[in-house]
C-alpha cells in the first residue's frame, strides 16, 4: 500500500509523534487569568450631593477589577488551534499575545516565520527567521537557519549553496514537533489514487500495463494527543491487460483485481511520516482469475515516508532553478489474501527540480527501488533503479507525473512459481499519483 502525502510519502498518506521541551501543549492546572480585586465601598452620601469628592477626604474610590491576562500557555495554546483550523490571521494575533505574556520569543518568531512564508510573504518570513536563528535555543536556531537557506530571493535563479543530494533523509531536518490540536471524535478523510504503467524493452517476456489504484477512507480520531484514527475504507486495484480467459480459457493475470471495503486503525507518528495500520473486509472479483479464494481481506503492516523541504517546495516564480530532492519510501505488510504473505518494500528518490512555473516543478529524478517478500513470489524479489522526469503539481492539490526508464533484476528466488530466465529487464514506465486529505 502506497502512500502519498501532500507530501508523497503520504500518501501514498498521507499524510502525515514525540514533543520537544519547547513545544507548547495544553496545560489544565496553569493558570487561568489574574485575579482581580472587586472591593466596592459605599460612600455615606452619593457623588451628586458632595458636588466635589475631593474635598470629602472620607468618600473611597470604587476599586475596578484588573483585566483578565491570559496566562502564555493560554495564548499558545490558542495559536496552535488557530493555525490548525487555517485561520492564520487569528493564530498570528494569538502569537503576538503569547509574547506579551511572557512565551519565548524566539519560538514566537519561530512560528510567525512559518505563518509569513505559507501566506507567501517571503521578506516578511525572512525577518522572523533571521530573529528565531539568532537565540539561543540551538534548535530552534537551527530550524530557522533552515527556513532562511529555503527562502532564497526570487530573483536569484541558482542558490549559493545546495544541499546533499546523496541518500534521501541524510540531510533531512525534521521540522518542530506541534501538539495535536485535533479533537477526538472528529471526522477526516483522505484520498489515494495511482496509476503504474511499463513497456518492456529487454528481459522476460511481459504485456504492456496499466494498473490502477483507487484508496477513499472516512477517519475518527478517536484520541487528542495521539494521532489514532478509526477508519471505513473503500479499495480497488485494476489493471488494463488481465483478463478472464485466454488460450483455454486460462485467465490472464498481471495485478490483483480487487475491490474491497473494510475497517480499520491506523496511528501515525513522527509528523505523520510513520505510521502502523490494520485493516479487513470482504472483497469482490473485478476479474475472475479462475481461483478460489476467500471472501475476506486482511491486512496490517507499517509504513515510513519522509522527504526535504524542497522536494514541494512552492514556486512563486517561473524561470530556472536548482533545488535539490530527497525522498525516502519504505512499507512492510501482511496479507491473507497472498497465502498470508509478508512483502517488503522501498523506494529511494533524489533529484532535482530546474525549473518553476507556478504551480508546477519540473524535476529530474533518480530512483531505487527493492523488494523482498516471505513466500518467495519472484515477483516480489527484485531489485532496479533508473531515471526520470517528473512533472509536479504543487497547488490546488499535489499531483505527479513521472516518465522514466528503468533496468533491474530479479533475484532468483522462486517459491510456487519459477523465477524467469533471463532474470534482468528493461522497461519504459509511466508512474502517476495523488494524495489528499480533507
Amino acid at each position: 500500500m502506497a502512500n502519498l502525502r501532500l507530501g508523497w510519502g503520504a500518501l501514498l498518506s498521507i499524510g502525515f509523534v514525540g514533543a520537544p521541551a519547547w513545544a507548547a501543549s495544553a496545560n489544565e492546572d496553569a493558570p487561568i487569568a489574574l485575579e482581580g480585586s472587586n472591593l466596592a465601598i459605599e460612600a455615606p452620601r452619593p457623588f451628586e450631593e458632595s458636588g466635589n469628592p475631593y474635598d470629602e477626604p472620607w468618600v473611597a474610590e470604587q476599586v475596578s477589577p484588573e483585566p483578565q491576562v491570559p496566562s502564555a500557555h493560554q495564548a499558545l495554546d490558542e495559536a496552535y488551534s488557530l493555525k490548525k483550523t487555517g485561520d492564520l490571521s487569528g493564530a498570528v494575533l494569538a502569537f503576538e499575545r503569547a509574547l506579551e505574556a511572557g512565551a519565548a520569543p524566539q519560538l514566537v518568531a519561530l512560528e510567525l516565520g512559518y505563518i509569513a512564508a505559507t501566506q507567501g510573504d517571503a521578506e516578511k518570513a525572512r525577518r522572523h527567521f533571521r530573529d528565531a536563528a539568532d537565540g539561543d535555543d540551538a534548535d530552534l536556531a537551527a530550524y530557522a537557519k533552515r527556513e532562511l537557506d529555503a527562502l532564497e530571493p526570487e530573483a536569484t535563479l541558482f542558490p549559493k549553496e545546495t544541499a546533499s543530494v546523496g541518500m534521501p533523509g541524510l540531510d533531512y531536518v525534521a521540522p518542530p514537533f506541534r501538539p495535536a490540536t485535533v479533537r477526538p471524535w472528529t471526522w477526516s478523510g483522505d484520498l489515494y489514487a495511482d496509476a503504474y504503467g511499463w513497456h518492456r524493452l529487454k528481459g522476460p517476456e511481459v504485456a504492456d500495463d496499466v494498473v490502477f489504484t483507487l484508496r477513499l477512507r472516512a477517519l475518527y480520531r478517536l484520541l487528542e494527543y495521539a494521532d489514532l484514527d478509526a477508519y471505513l475504507v473503500g479499495q480497488g486495484t485494476r489493471d488494463l491487460a488481465s483478463t478472464a480467459g485466454g488460450e483455454r480459457e486460462v485467465p490472464l493475470i498481471y495485478a490483483d483485481n480487487y475491490a474491497m471495503v473494510g475497517a480499520g486503525l491506523l496511528l501515525r507518528t513522527w509528523e505523520r511520516r510513520l505510521g502502523f495500520f490494520a485493516q479487513a473486509g470482504p472483497v469482490a472479483k473485478l476479474v475472475d482469475d479462475g481461483r478460489e479464494t476467500s471472501d475476506v481481506d486482511v491486512r496490517a503492516g507499517a509504513f515510513l515516508g519522509v522527504e526535504s523541504s524542497r522536494c514541494s517546495k512552492k514556486p512563486h516564480m517561473t524561470g530556472f532553478i536548482a533545488w535539490p530532492c530527497g525522498e525516502l519510501y519504505s512499507e512492510a505488510v501482511y496479507v491473507n489474501r497472498y497465502d498470508n504473505n509478508i512483502v517488503g518494500f522501498v523506494r529511494a528518490r533524489t533529484g532535482l527540480a530546474y525549473w518553476a512555473a507556478h504551480p508546477l516543478l519540473s524535476q529530474f529524478v533518480i530512483e531505487v527501488r527493492g523488494g523482498l517478500d516471505k513466500n518467495k513470489d519472484f515477483y516480489n524479489n527484485f531489485v532496479d533503479g533508473g531515471i526520470g522526469q517528473r512533472f509536479r503539481f504543487v497547488e490546488p492539490l499535489r499531483f505527479d507525473v513521472m516518465l522514466g526508464a528503468h533496468g533491474g533484476t530479479y533475484l532468483g528466488i522462486e517459491g510456487r512459481d519459477p523465477a524467469p530466465d533471463p532474470l534482468h529487464y528493461v522497461e519504459l514506465r509511466l508512474q502517476a499519483a495523488t494524495y489528499l486529505e480533507f
